[in-house]
């Protein structure tokens, strides 16, 4: 995978790590996970989408920071699929790939609440990107190529569990990647007292088996952030990020 890419999938919940940085001075070292933080660490590790991951999964249980910075939530990277060199696959055939990456979920019971397709950006005579006619409404970067959102929760003895597949072909590279997220130990268990509806079988663009030629979308894109806000940093209530 090429780092283009890589950093492509790896951007949702960079906040974080960039409101740590502008601390005017070190932060405390954060606590150790608790227990509670590290079984749903290891929940999350044995979801089946996790154990379908091409190589090890990132797993980080949640850990508070201090009382007054606030906290991180559990949070599990896996890479679902990768091919990187040669001819590459085809958008349609990484578009299979995502697809089987979301039946996974959906056999272990998640709810799919969102799906977003993107082709290509458009480029101007000198090479400049356009902006799409429909902008990505959670912070995700946009792929230079085609690319991919679904997203997911499982609630599970009143503990609400949160899933973003992410994927993008851009020039011969392509990959599929998940996140899942827990509540921190600190949290309400149930970060989604009012669960978004699934999204419409017939609107669900990352399994119609057709790769379209516009950007598509379905459902609520709702995201489950990595982190509580830092001082400092924006707490006015969003109807579409917990």
């Amino acid at each position: 995978m090429t780092p283009t890419l890589r950093r492509l999938l790896s951007g949702v919940g960079a906040v974080a790590v960039l409101a740590l940085a502008g601390c005017a001075k070190a932060p405390p070292a954060p606590s150790a996970a608790s227990d509670v933080d590290r079984a749903r660490a290891a929940y999350l590790a044995d979801e089946p989408i996790v154990r379908a991951a091409v190589s090890a999964p990132q797993i980080t249980p949640g850990v508070v920071h201090a009382d007054e910075l606030g906290w991180d939530r559990t949070e599990v990277d896996a890479e679902i699929y990768e091919s990187a060199g040669g001819a590459g696959p085809t958008p349609e055939e990484v578009e299979q790939e995502v697809a089987a990456a979301v039946r996974i979920l959906r056999s272990a019971g998640w709810t799919i609440h969102w799906e977003m397709c993107l082709p290509p950006p458009s480029f101007d005579a000198t090479g400049v990107a356009q902006p799409d006619s429909v902008r990505i409404p959670i912070s995700v970067p946009r792929a230079d190529g085609h690319e991919w959102l679904v997203a997911a929760y499982k609630i599970t003895g009143g503990v609400s569990y949160w899933a973003l597949v992410m994927a993008a072909k851009v020039e011969e590279d392509a990959a599929v990647n998940v996140v899942l997220r827990a509540p921190n130990a600190r949290d309400e268990p149930n970060l989604l007292p009012s669960a978004p509806d699934p999204v419409p079988t017939d609107r669900a663009c990352a399994e119609d088996g057709t790769l379209g030629t516009e950007i598509e979308q379905a459902g609520t894109p709702l995201v489950v952030r990595d982190w509580l806000p830092f001082p400092g940093q924006d707490r006015t209530p969003s109807p579409n990020v917990r």
